[in-house]
């Protein structure tokens, strides 16, 4: 799955209705995120155990690294 999700530019919408619009866009891509966790959580698993040891991650970018290797 590819996800390019792009902020939408709130400022166009009247302040009295922006953060209705906010709220709706965040759970939109919340679902989106799950769907594909989800999706991938097994193939996750499965490539722990191939790795025989993680201990730190130095940054967050090294864990999203794993998870596109899995």
């Amino acid at each position: 799955m590819y996800i390019d999700f792009n902020k939408y530019d709130y400022s166009l919408i009247d302040k009295s209705e922006r953060s209705t619009y906010i709220e709706r866009d965040k759970a939109a891509y919340r679902e989106i995120i799950l769907e594909w966790f989800n999706s991938k959580v097994d193939e996750i698993v499965e490539r722990k155990w191939l790795i025989e040891d993680i201990q730190y991650l130095a940054s967050v970018s090294d864990f999203i690294k794993l998870l596109k290797e899995a």
